[in-house]
């Protein structure tokens, strides 16, 4: 699922997550078995076109959603022009248990590709804020891709700082998801309110925040650095409610 709606131009929010989508499509054409292909409207004012589509439809025939919504973006964090700039991190969030599907198929993907827990996006934006929040609420496990733009929702977010090799390799990427969560289709683990995990921020001077994560049930064994993601939460005004929540319940369990 990728929404159509938009502010200004939308490039990389949302016209990212439809390319890729209807490249996936294209790869999956010949078996398009058991899919379907959701372009929802009015995300961006209220996620109203998925909240009807679950809704009408429910999600028991739903084995597994792939959210894509601002999928690839150069850095316009520290970069004031694409030229050159790298692929800013993105934040591949996945339900329980999901996580040893999903990672396989974006490791080799360029940039940085971090998988966490659906539940740490949710706190640290309080609440999915994309169509996948219904699909999740609702019981279906899934994937949201996303990587942050500086100029998410302004009339920067133009088809300049988007890398269309990028969203090629990640069309294939999909679409080879795809077809192993519909492999598993009845398999995959219950959608859980809570996964287990680790979290820790701090100042790390200038705009920059430190975020530091220790995931418990996926299979990681060392902490992940989420230097330049921090960055883009702590501008956008995150910062400050992810640090609350935590010194709220030292043991992270929101």
């Amino acid at each position: 699922t990728a929404h159509l709606d938009s502010w200004f131009e939308g490039a990389l929010d949302d016209a990212s997550g439809v390319a890729v989508m209807l490249a996936a499509a294209r790869l999956l054409k010949d078996d398009p078995e058991g899919l379907i292909f959701l372009s929802a409207d009015s995300e961006e004012i209220g996620l109203i076109g998925s909240a009807a589509y679950v809704q009408r439809h429910g999600v028991d025939q739903v084995a597994a959603v792939v959210e894509l919504d601002m999928v690839s973006s150069l850095n316009n964090y520290t970069r004031r022009s694409p030229e050159g700039a790298p692929l800013m991190p993105r934040l591949i969030s996945v339900s329980k248990g999901m996580a040893p599907l999903v990672r396989p198929h974006f490791k080799e993907l360029s940039g940085r590709n971090l998988v966490v827990p659906i539940n740490l996006s949710s706190v640290l934006a309080g609440g999915l804020r994309t169509d996948m929040e219904w699909f999740y609420r609702a019981g279906a496990p899934g994937v949201f891709v996303y990587a942050p733009s500086y100029y998410y929702h302004t009339p920067r977010d133009t088809l300049e700082w988007i890398p269309e090799d990028d969203l090629e390799r990640m069309a294939q990427a999909v679409a080879a998801l795809v077809r192993e969560l519909r492999a598993n289709a009845g398999k995959l683990p219950a959608v859980s309110s809570f996964q287990d995990f680790d979290f820790e921020v701090e100042p790390a001077g200038g705009d920059t925040v430190s975020f530091e994560l220790r995931l418990r049930d996926m299979g990681a064994a060392d902490w992940r650095d989420l230097n330049l993601l921090g960055i883009a939460y702590h501008n956008r005004g995150i910062y400050s409610k992810a640090e609350e929540s935590y010194r709220e319940s030292v043991s992270a369990d929101w």
